[in-house]
């Protein structure tokens, strides 16, 4: 069974109920929580003292992620986004996750004009093609295309996530999808707690990526407060968190199963009861 939370939630917990950060990975470790998800510039300020701490643990870190802008033509042959792939690799972590950039505020509205026709009846061949012919849309393929080539040569996962920002160019399934299937090697990171924020349902998602497409996953569950989008502990949401967790144990996903929840009031307390929630779903003891 793998659960991992995000380091940056410990750190939110430290900073608002004080603490050691080794004494929050005591209590995610009693949890059945056994890794971290981190990003690239906390983890590498961090090693020397956070990498020991996981190893006496029997913890490890499950994803690296960072932000790059994959949108822009490049001549190096040793990009920016390689060192996610070589830290990655030092350090034994199977999976990143890359945001590979955004859109600007017309290419977005160019997507969503987009959007709106095929809605009205325009097909969605007509839309992919018009997605993918964005000289930015190119760029990101072609980089990631490179990018993925060389991390399967060091044995690490390459992952885009279904990433909730109205500029992002991997925030509905169908731009996702449209990368995972063009870009040899590459996977997604299933955010269950995203695609809502575009009117999509992950519950339905869910068997339409399948492990087949999906590296990794975010479980994020969503409440009722800020019109929808509040973040809440893992099962006391309204999303299907159980039913996608099912669907995934029952498909023999092996990958690590991350619980998400930035800027919880308190991140102490939603750790816990989000790991002991998401492994009574993963042993099929959940609600019913």
């Amino acid at each position: 069974m793998k659960i991992s939370v995000f380091y940056d939630h410990i750190k939110q917990a430290q900073m608002q109920s004080g603490g050691e950060i080794s004494d929050y990975l005591d209590m995610l470790l009693a949890a059945g929580v056994n890794g971290i998800d981190i990003h690239l510039t906390d983890l590498l300020a961090d090693e020397a003292f956070l990498l020991p701490e996981l190893q006496k643990r029997n913890m490890q870190v499950s994803c690296i992620y960072e932000t790059y802008d994959l949108g822009v033509e490049t001549n190096d042959t040793h990009p920016e986004e390689c060192a996610l792939v070589d830290t990655a690799a030092r350090l034994g972590v199977p999976t990143v996750l890359v945001i590979p950039g955004f859109f600007t505020e017309e290419e977005a509205a160019f997507i969503d004009s987009k959007d709106r026709e095929l809605f009205a009846g325009s097909s969605m061949p007509e839309y992919i093609v018009a997605f993918s012919e964005l000289p930015k849309v190119q760029c990101m393929a072609k980089r990631l295309t490179k990018l993925c080539a060389y991390a399967e040569a060091k044995k690490v996962l390459v992952t885009l996530e279904d990433y909730d920002n109205i500029l992002s160019p991997t925030r509905e399934s169908k731009m996702l999808m449209w990368f995972v299937n063009r870009v040899p090697g590459l996977m997604a990171t299933f955010d269950t707690g995203n695609f809502i924020t575009c009117k999509e349902n992950s519950g339905e998602l869910i068997s339409k990526f399948g492990t087949r497409t999906i590296g990794h996953m975010h479980i994020k569950d969503r409440g009722v407060r800020k019109n929808g989008f509040a973040s809440c502990i893992v099962g006391e949401g309204y999303l299907p968190i159980e039913q996608i967790v099912h669907r995934m144990v029952k498909s023999r996903y092996d990958g690590f199963y991350t619980i998400e929840h930035f800027d919880l009031e308190n991140q102490k307390e939603g750790m816990v009861l989000s790991a002991m929630n998401l492994r009574k779903m993963l042993l099929g003891k959940g609600k019913k």
